[in-house]
């Protein structure tokens, strides 16, 4: 996928994602002494898995339908899963911006989400960041979206999740002795299941850079 190719550097390692235990994460890293001090999961957020929808390189689009299911669920009026899908990959291809084998530039994340919810009747506000290296900013807009309950876009270039794109929907703050760590909950499009990803070691030409997508629909 070629969604942060432009990005992608040989010398990414591995590490900062696909976290299953946290706890031992942490302690293998950082050591013992960090204490759990703040926490937000999007209530009713579900996981979605890439291998349910048919498709090559379809994260982007697995995301967008997760994102879309949640808000179906907030209310929004809009088909199931599967024909959401259908509708969403339908359209991407159709503007060229989804294309088998090679997926959705992370680029047009912003561009796609504002033409889907245009499709189905409503405007929305998207906006892409990317981050080549730490800023607190980083932290403040993934806290703002998931403690206002939007689940949004989170891309990366190298190593874990080296060319693709997760959802996220929530995060664990942990600290001691002033020290703070942010772990981010993600829906990994691989399987369904919970992954953390350390944002504390992202944003490094030894990790990954990465990008935040973030999108919501209005009338």
């Amino acid at each position: 996928m070629y969604k942060l190719s432009f990005l992608r550097l040989p010398i990414f390692s591995k590490g900062y994602g696909n976290i299953l235990k946290l706890d031992e994460h942490i302690e293998k890293r950082y050591g013992e002494g960090f204490e759990l001090v703040n926490s937000s999961i999007i209530d009713g957020f579900v996981p979605l898995n890439m291998r349910d929808f048919e498709g090559k390189k379809h994260c982007v689009l697995t995301s967008m339908t997760a994102i879309m299911a949640y808000y179906r669920k907030n209310g929004i009026d809009l088909p199931d899963d599967k024909k959401l899908f259908r509708d969403i990959k339908k359209l991407a291809s159709r503007r060229g911006l989804y294309i088998p084998f090679v997926g959705v530039n992370v680029l047009t994340i912003g561009l796609l989400s504002k033409l889907v919810w245009k499709y189905f009747g409503y405007k929305a506000y998207s906006k892409n960041k990317i981050f080549l290296k730490k800023k607190p900013s980083a932290a403040r807009i993934i806290k703002e979206e998931i403690n206002n309950g939007r689940p949004f876009f989170l891309s990366f270039a190298g190593g874990d999740y080296e060319n693709h794109t997760t959802t996220c929907y929530g995060y664990e703050e942990f600290e001691w002795e002033g020290k703070k760590l942010l772990f981010l909950l993600v829906n990994d499009n691989w399987s369904t299941g919970e992954k953390f990803v350390d944002l504390n070691m992202l944003a490094s030409i030894k990790t990954s850079f990465f990008a935040i997508s973030t999108t919501r629909p209005f009338k």
